[in-house]
Formats: structure tokens, C-alpha cells, sequence
């Protein structure tokens, strides 16, 4: 840690989306890498300053999506993909998020009219070794969204 200490750094002032200025300085660290316990000390602190930045906006949201046999649920950097039924056609509506319990309506092609559906986040993120707590509490909405 001491060589990461005293390794020069060049400073970055933040900003957030909006233009206002944050009081986080975001900081290059040039380092030689030879150790590492070294790397990972640094990534260490560049997963809770990522972390933090996510925390600075005032409602953070998701989007959910799907693609053949499978799901997308992206917020923050990260798209998690898991296999839905082959006869998802789309997700039309949200109708309930609750910390990682979503509630949505969805059409399928074997079905005439819209189903109501329930993901539970939970367990797929801790089987991707997510801390889910920490993952899911910055969500507050979740919006459908496909490109066509």
C-alpha cells in the first residue's frame, strides 16, 4: 500500500450527469505493478469508488429486456442474461419492483393475451457471486426497453 500511496497520480475533478460538481476527486494512479497484492489493493478501491459514483445519482434505474431464450437485466455497468421459456416474445410492462422481486407482464406466442410473470433476482445474483444487497439497493425503477 505504501507504493501505492507514493506513486504519482495525475486528479480528475467529478462532475455528475447534470453538471453539478461532486465532492469525490477521482485520481490515475500510475503504478508498476510488481506485486500483487499491490493490483489488487488498487482494484479493491476502484470497485468502491465505482460503487460510490452509482451512489450519487438520485434514482438509479435498471432495464429489462429479452432476446430469444433469454433475459437481460442491466443497471450500473453490469447485464445479467439468464434463460427464459422459448415462447417469450416480450416483457410489456413493469407492475411491481421490490429489492430485486419483480412483478411484469409478458407476452408469449402460445398465449393471446399478456401473462403476468414474477423474477426473483436473488438467487441468480448470488450464483454470479454479486453482493446482492449492495447491487440491488441502488435500483429504484426498472424500465422495459428494446431496440425495435
Amino acid at each position: 500500500l505504501e507504493q501505492v500511496a507514493s506513486a504519482p497520480a495525475v486528479g480528475l475533478g467529478g462532475f455528475t450527469g447534470n453538471g453539478e460538481k461532486t465532492n469525490h476527486l477521482l485520481f490515475f494512479v500510475l503504478v508498476d505493478f510488481q506485486q500483487k497484492n499491490d493490483y489488487n489493493k488498487v482494484m479493491e478501491y476502484c470497485e468502491r469508488w465505482r460503487w460510490e459514483m452509482m451512489n450519487l445519482s438520485k434514482e438509479s434505474q435498471a432495464v429489462l429486456s429479452s432476446n430469444g431464450e433469454f433475459t437481460s437485466f442491466s443497471s450500473g455497468g453490469h447485464t445479467i442474461r439468464f434463460r427464459t421459456s422459448p415462447h417469450l416474445v416480450r416483457y410489456t410492462s413493469v407492475k411491481k419492483w421490490d429489492h430485486g422481486y419483480l412483478v411484469v407482464m409478458a407476452k408469449y406466442n402460445n398465449i393471446p393475451h399478456d401473462e403476468e410473470e414474477y423474477i426473483d433476482l436473488i438467487p441468480i445474483l448470488h450464483n454470479l457471486y454479486f453482493d446482492a444487497e449492495r447491487f440491488l439497493s441502488m435500483i429504484k425503477k426498472v424500465n422495459i426497453h428494446y431496440d425495435n
